[in-house]
């Protein structure tokens, strides 16, 4: 599972289409994440595991 914060966007989906992947999903938390505080971190953590099990759990039908 990639996630990615919100400043990478284009790259990783310009990465994505190189890779032959272009409807590739991945998680997304706001930029930056190197020096936040354990709390607001772990938040954000939350959020892409929600994200992925949201992202593999539409794959299922």
């Amino acid at each position: 599972m990639l996630i990615a914060t919100d400043a990478f966007i284009s790259t990783c989906k310009g990465m994505a289409r190189v890779g032959g992947i272009p409807d590739m999903e991945f998680a997304v938390v706001p930029h930056p994440v190197g020096s936040l505080p354990p709390e607001v971190l772990m938040e954000r953590a939350r959020s892409a595991a929600d994200q992925f099990v949201r992202i593999i759990s539409e794959g299922q039908d």
